[in-house]
């Protein structure tokens, strides 16, 4: 299935993610690499072939340690393509046939990945996209901000696909709290909470787009639905959707490359693996490109030792063995074979299902289950023991022996939890141990049995969905359980009936039915009180059905945030504005906005001692020289001394740089994520107006008008 077309050696080192494809005039293909050091080179093929000798490599002397270079072509009538390159905190648009820069940018959040597009959805203009520190900026080819968004979290991938099938590409982002959000323009369209960090975001045809976490799960999306994913112990490198190029199969190989050097061929509608392939050693890079310039598209896979192997992709039918060809298989044959397969996997079913009955006419009756016996499950609160459990019950004269739990996201590295009770009981309380507010499909099976001492038992199987806060449990009152009440508030208006809000709560919350029909019952306002079981925390919202306002108390303006995203969603409430005050956030802000500012203002002090510094370094050696070559001796050794001593300097200062660098963008990257849980307490056009001038905020260094436009939603 995987053919080897051609085989090179670039003779340097590649560094993992760190290369790509560029066509330089406009038509001849040449790769761009970083090495070791993050040194960029370039290699033009002439002539790809086994036994090719005459290898070009050319360095580019930037004197920047690169960690990012992916391909651009900002003007689309121009066939001719750019490097676009990142570094820790500087993004350079390099044309190398004019060794110029198009434009060259200081990013103060820094830079996690960049990417290229030449369209957007909500955006017009070629963009350079890079991902910081909970930001997602976009440049024109002139240099200017195109576009500007928040993230909630450190940016790890970006990727582009039509998701809704309006004939734009969407922008998808991956970040390091294990969220995928798809963003039309600057408004959110989905959002997936994954198991781990999504590292590869990788483009489809149609409405589909794939992704590669970083625990190793592979997997594809088509709009919000997710249609298979694929588990590995194996960190992927590169998820690429290739074809047979003029053969029709019905679906579309997938290829997956793992760190370890394996290549999976994988069916993009089911996800079955076709094909496996070992390289000779890890992968840094998998590009499907037509390097060969034979107008055929090759999957080339990148080594990190710098050797370079390009594949075609064929049928299974076609594949021929190794050491002779044979015969390509006609129709019957394939049929043949598949029926013999499903004929051999009906036997084994068969006698399967003879030994069972064998077991079951040798037990006893007294081992066998009563017919139609059911499990009932419901989620409790356990305010003694400060958990969430989840209760599991069958008929009485039966005992639940052990149950097996399967969830991605619940379970701290691991995707099933195993339970056994002290005590066998007909009633089991599973404890969760739930540390955010998301709402999970948990997959259960426990074994069933007539008495405790039984050697059989019955399998039963069932799933049910965690409500999103599960953590909160509702209280009558806060005095009498010695709580605090919140001190903050978000205020909206939202024209709803009592009832409705009501069963949002159900959904969203733990509790039962006796104190949904106690709430329902008050007809012009109603109050609802929580504590977090882990944190204490309380919440409280507050419903006035004449005035049609909706008041949420908390001092987490986080899980405000939550608490609003989740509300609208059960309404379908496409626009909403809020006020709200949250003074010990916004205390604590304060706090962050000084620090931004006093290390911006000594980042800039630093930068010009060290200017100083290299410019008296520059002059000590020249007058060094000037009395070496008259043979002053005394005055040379002076001025070498006064070198070592600035450099020494130097050094200081570089260091005072570093560590007043990363205080820098630790605090950029609070004030970041506190703009994108400022623009979760609104919905729509308001969300969307409250980044933007956040973002002009910034940009004025206005830094402390954050604060109104958080609270209020606007500049006054």
């Amino acid at each position: 299935m995987f053919t080897q077309a051609f085989s090179f050696n670039l003779q340097n080192p590649v560094q993992e993610q760190l290369a790509t494809i560029v066509r330089l005039d406009g038509v001849t293909p040449t790769l761009a690499c970083v090495s070791v050091g993050g040194k960029v080179f370039l290699y033009t093929p002439q002539g790809v072939s086994d036994d090719n000798k005459d290898q070009q490599v050319q360095f580019l002397n930037l004197n920047k340690n690169i960690k990012s270079i992916v391909s651009s072509r900002f003007h689309g009538e121009n066939e001719k393509e750019e490097l676009l390159l990142g570094s820790q905190n500087t993004l350079i648009a390099y044309d190398v046939i004019q060794n110029s820069e198009r434009f060259y940018k200081d990013i103060e959040d820094g830079i996690n990945v960049v990417a290229f597009t030449s369209e957007m959805s909500g955006n017009e203009k070629s963009l350079a996209m890079i991902g910081g520190n909970c930001s997602i900026l976009g440049f024109t080819e002139d240099g200017e901000e195109g576009y500007w968004n928040v993230a909630s979290d450190v940016v790890t991938s970006i990727g582009f696909s039509d998701v809704d099938g309006d004939g734009k590409l969407e922008l998808i982002v991956g970040s390091a709290d294990n969220q995928i959000r798809v963003f039309k323009g600057e408004e959110i369209l989905f959002e997936f909470q994954e198991a781990a960090k999504p590292i590869i975001i990788s483009r489809m045809n149609k409405t589909r787009f794939a992704f590669g976490l970083e625990n190793g799960m592979v997997g594809i999306y088509a709009k919000k639905t997710r249609k298979w994913r694929a588990k590995s112990s194996l960190k992927p490198i590169a998820v690429q959707l290739s074809d047979f190029g003029n053969l029709k199969e019905g679906y579309r190989p997938l290829v997956v490359g793992r760190s370890n050097g394996q290549i999976e061929i994988r069916h993009d509608g089911t996800g079955e693996t076709l094909h496996k392939l070992q390289l000779g050693g890890p992968i840094s890079k998998i590009i499907r490109d037509d390097l060969r310039q034979d107008g055929t598209k090759q999957i080339i896979c990148i080594l990190a030792d710098g050797q370079v192997k390009g594949y075609i992709i064929t049928p299974r039918q076609d594949i021929q063995s190794e050491n002779a060809t044979v015969e390509q298989k006609t129709d019957l044959h394939i049929e043949l074979e598949e029926l013999t397969k499903k004929k051999e996997m009906l036997v084994q079913k068969v006698n399967s299902l003879k030994e069972s009955l064998k077991e079951k006419q040798q037990n006893s009756d007294s081992t066998l289950l009563p017919q139609g016996t059911q499990l009932a499950n419901i989620f409790k609160i356990n305010p003694k023991n400060k958990q969430v459990e989840l209760v599991v019950q069958c008929t009485k004269g039966l005992y639940i022996k052990n149950a097996i739990l399967f969830c991605d996201k619940l379970f701290d590295g691991r995707e099933s939890f195993f339970y056994c009770p002290q005590k066998i009981k007909n009633t089991i309380n599973i404890p969760l141990n739930v540390k955010k507010n998301v709402s999970e499909k948990i997959a259960v099976k426990c074994m069933v049995g007539t008495n405790i001492q039984s050697n059989t038992f019955q399998v039963f199987s069932f799933s049910c969905v965690l409500p999103r806060f599960s953590r909160y449990l509702y209280l009558e009152s806060f005095e009498k359980h010695n709580l605090d009440e919140p001190q903050s508030f978000v205020t909206m208006q939202i024209n709803e009936r009592i009832p409705r809000f009501v069963k949002w709560m159900q959904q969203s919350f733990i509790f039962d039915d006796k104190i949904a029909e106690a709430l329902e019952q008050n007809q012009s306002e109603m109050t609802a009180k929580f504590v977090n079981i882990y944190t204490n925390e309380t919440i409280e919202i507050i419903v006035n059905q004449v005035r049609a306002t909706v008041q949420i108390k908390c001092d987490d303006i986080e899980v405000a945030g939550d608490l609003i995203q989740d509300m609208c969603q059960y309404n379908n409430i496409t626009e909403l504005e809020s006020q709200g005050q949250f003074p010990k956030e916004m205390e604590k802000f304060k706090e962050v906005l000084h620090k931004v500012e006093q290390y911006s203002s000594a980042r800039m002090n630093i930068t010009a001692d060290i200017a100083d510094s290299v410019q008296m370094v520059k002059t000590f050696i020249v007058k060094a020289e000037d009395a070496r070559i008259l043979g002053d001796m005394k005055f040379m050794k002076k001025y070498y001394t006064d070198v070592m001593v600035q450099n020494k300097n130097l050094m200081t200062e570089l260091l005072k740089r570093k560590t007043n660098n990363d205080i820098l963008m630790s605090s950029l990257k609070e004030v970041n994520s506190m703009i994108s849980k400022a623009s979760n307490l609104r919905i729509g056009q308001f969300k969307a107006k409250v980044t933007t001038l956040c973002r002009t905020a910034v940009k004025n260094k206005d830094l402390f008008s954050l604060i109104r436009i958080i609270e209020n939603g606007s500049e006054h």
